[in-house]
């Protein structure tokens, strides 16, 4: 068999990948578990085998430096061979029953647990998690500036560092003189005069050859008209002539070109809403409960909720104290509260617009007689718009100091 010191460097993390199947493989006798695979064998190992299909699976789950590792001639030989390596290892392990030992079997469980849980939600709170169309096109309209396509230009200029210089280029210009001879003999920008001044096509935030993230130099530009020749103007420390061609102001780009992207935004957020009410309802089902010193934390009443959330300094926690509230109590009085502030933490502390988005239309609609809807709305239509006034002083620890805030920018 061939090996190599670098096999040994590699082992352990493709045992991991295969750990969670180990205990199923020992009864099935083939590399990969007991699901059924009649790809064919590539090599056995004391009556366990390494099929292609499996051989391909682990192969295409390597971390790309190692996948880099095995490539090239001789590849899949060295990869069949520290796949055999890794079954020499385990059988010899599972002959001293290390897989029985208590913090063996407990990492071994923990992955089993591990990739399962991942599974489970892959399939059931992943991208088969439809995002309703009301949401997408709610997000569409109170961020129109986020899609919005930038404006692009083409421009030639001639840039001095004096205003003689530039002045008298002006005037061969005007006497009709042809460009590029005027360019080339008054230009003292070396990126752009082998090109006649060219700058190519740029957006109002781009970069421009010669000058790279020059905003003062495209606001002026883009103050322009199309095909036209602009008087010398100083941008920042020099003086510019500017002729511009073709351009193309912004505009919002259609829903329909943007509509798979804002998805994309929503979809985790819609997941995470998916999956807390998938394991309330797994929970009911099976059964939960909590002892000790837990059991208390299990009982802690909304109250207690609110005011953990509200005096706790880690946004994580704040999120997760009052999602609590809303799930646990939702007929209570602070249940309303909760969501207003849920939304307000994920807005002006983490800037997720679509999730403060859910929280304040869930607000809506769920509590239509808070006294916090014209609050929700008005954080609906400055979602993503920034307002440090709102978090000056840091988060504010109730819904009512968040309102106060909120009526003071809002008057």
């Amino acid at each position: 068999m061939r090996s190599s010191i670098y096999h040994g460097l590699i082992l352990i993390p493709l045992l991991l990948l295969a750990a969670c199947g180990q205990e199923s493989e020992r009864q099935a006798g083939v590399s990969g578990g007991a699901v059924d695979d009649f790809s064919p064998v590539l090599a056995e190992v004391a009556g366990k085998s390494v099929t292609r299909n499996y051989f391909d699976f682990r192969y295409e789950n390597l971390p790309p430096m190692d996948k880099a590792r095995y490539s090239g001639e001789g590849w899949e030989q060295r990869f069949l061979d520290l796949l055999v390596e890794e079954l020499l290892v385990v059988n010899a392990a599972e002959a001293e029953n290390l897989d029985l030992v208590r913090e063996t079997a407990w990492r071994l469980k923990a992955m089993h647990l591990t990739v399962l849980y991942g599974a489970y939600n892959e399939k059931h709170f992943g991208e088969s998690v439809v995002v309703p169309e009301e949401e997408i096109v709610a997000v569409y309209e109170a961020n129109p500036e986020a899609f919005l396509n930038q404006g692009r230009m083409t421009a030639q200029h001639i840039m001095c560092s004096t205003r003689d210089r530039i002045d008298a280029a002006w005037d061969e210009l005007q006497d009709g003189e042809h460009w590029a001879r005027v360019c080339a003999s008054y230009t003292e920008d070396t990126a752009t005069v082998e090109a006649n001044g060219s700058l190519g096509w740029f957006n109002p935030e781009g970069y421009v050859i010669g000058m790279g993230f020059n905003k003062e130099f495209t606001e002026a530009a883009f103050t322009i008209e199309e095909h036209t020749l602009a008087p010398p103007m100083k941008i920042g420390e020099t003086w510019h002539i500017i002729r511009t061609g073709a351009k193309y102001p912004g505009e919002v780009q259609p829903l329909e070109e943007v509509r798979e992207r804002i998805a994309r935004t929503i979809r985790p957020g819609l997941a995470k809403e998916e999956q807390e009410r998938g394991l309330r309802a797994l929970a009911a089902e099976q059964g939960v409960r909590y002892f000790g010193e837990f059991a208390e934390e299990e009982r802690r009443s909304a109250e207690a909720l609110y005011k953990v959330a509200a005096v706790t300094r880690d946004p994580h926690a704040k999120i997760d104290f009052y999602g609590r509230v809303v799930e646990l109590y939702p007929e209570h009085d602070l249940a309303d509260e909760s969501l207003f502030m849920q939304g307000f933490v994920y807005s002006e502390q983490f800037g997720d617009s679509p999730s403060a988005a859910r929280c304040f239309r869930r607000l809506k609609r769920d509590y239509p007689e808070s006294e916090y809807l014209e609050d929700a709305e008005w954080m609906l239509q400055n979602l993503g718009r920034a307002v440090p006034e709102l978090t000056g002083e840091g988060l504010p620890a109730t819904a009512e100091e968040a309102n106060a805030r909120i009526k003071e920018q809002s008057n």
